[in-house]
């Protein structure tokens, strides 16, 4: 034990007499002010707009949230969609704002299906295009006329338009880019949640047979699945060659222009083959235009440059008008423009010189 002591000591007295090795702690920055206040949105210039000549801006409603659509009623009050779910933010409220005469703002309809990507007013009622599902706002209840749309993809079904027949006429987008799941739609948060959905043919189509191999995202977090996958157009997620290549159509498909009666009856084909037919109105002379917004540079089979079609009446043969990856309609007017506009205040556009007065339920032109 004696030795264990002395050992001690000297253990003791050597550390008394040496410095031990100390790492050099870098000094804790300077605490910074917090600011004393937080920047500031500036308010809407209307001044900034660019309009023709002849033409001002005026800022109408402020502070909404993705507004996406507006029409007037027959009381000349004016009906706002936002739109809510919006790629990345789904707690957005989808909603009907009305600003009546006297500038009050008051909410019409809320809970819809996000996006709301148009209403219409026709005939004393507001028909609403929400994903999944045509509806109607008939003395403050809304009421559904289409459901089971094919819209829980990258797109949905969009605007609407009364047709000479007196039917309602809307576009229904694709559920991918270009007909082949892949990962840029695990990046917009819908494969995940609906593994089993792909884009549906309105009519039996013929495949050649190709499938396009990518990295799976769905192997997070799962030991059990595969690092790359084989994918068929209009097939499920990593299937990889389909059992036929014969793909049943149905009357809900994608990328197509569809009709009904405006009580939701008769619901029939009108065009197919398109991607995102998001704009419809009729010209005077009776033509359907359709704004297809085209395909985009992604995924597991990218595309661009695809063609705008212009369909005449039904049953006919569309015909190419412009070639474009985003499609402008061509209109008598710019509700397709305001439509995709992902701004939180509505202008209104004045003509400065005088012109003949409109009947309030008519929709205006700039």
């Amino acid at each position: 034990m004696v030795w264990i002591r002395l050992l001690g000591m000297m253990a003791g007295g050597l550390l008394a007499s040496c410095t031990l090795f100390q790492p050099a702690v870098p000094a804790p920055p300077a605490p910074k002010r917090a600011p004393a206040e937080l920047p500031r949105i500036p308010a809407p210039d209307a001044a900034a707009l660019d309009v023709p000549s002849g033409f001002r801006a005026e800022a109408v409603v402020t502070d909404l949230i993705y507004p996406s659509s507006v029409d007037f009623d027959d009381q000349g009050n004016l009906l706002i969609a936002e739109a809510g779910q919006v790629y990345g933010d789904p707690s957005a409220p989808a909603r009907i704002l009305r600003l009546n005469q006297a500038g009050a703002l008051e909410v019409l309809a809320t809970q819809l299906n996000g996006p709301v990507n148009d209403i219409l007013w026709h005939q004393g009622k507001l028909y609403i295009s929400h994903k999944g599902k045509i509806s109607v706002l008939d003395g403050g209840e809304v009421k559904d006329l289409v459901t089971g749309l094919p819209s829980l993809g990258d797109h949905h079904n969009n605007q609407l338009t009364v047709g000479p027949d007196g039917k309602l006429y809307f576009g229904q987008g694709v559920m991918t880019n270009s007909g082949v799941v892949g990962i840029d739609n695990f990046l917009f948060q819908w494969l995940p949640a609906h593994p089993d959905l792909h884009d549906v043919p309105a009519r039996d189509i013929h495949l050649k047979g190709d499938v396009w191999t990518t990295l799976n995202p769905m192997m997070l977090g799962k030991a059990d699945e595969a690092t790359a996958v084989a994918t068929a157009a209009f097939s499920m997620f990593g299937r990889g060659e389909p059992e036929s290549n014969v793909v049943r159509g149905t009357l809900k498909a994608n990328g197509t222009i569809l009709r009904c009666n405006t009580d939701g009856t008769g619901l029939e084909l009108v065009a197919w083959g398109l991607r995102n037919p998001f704009g419809v109105m009729w010209s005077p002379d009776g033509t359907l235009f359709v704004a297809d917004n085209g395909y985009d540079e992604r995924g597991s089979r990218p595309s661009a440059n695809a063609p705008v079609a212009a369909l005449g009446e039904p049953g006919k043969r569309c015909r190419k008008t412009s070639r474009a990856s985003t499609a402008r309609a061509v209109r008598p007017d710019s509700r397709a423009a305001s439509a995709s506009a992902s701004s939180s205040t509505s202008f209104a556009l004045r003509q400065t010189r005088a012109k003949p007065a409109r009947s309030a339920a008519r929709r205006p032109s700039p």
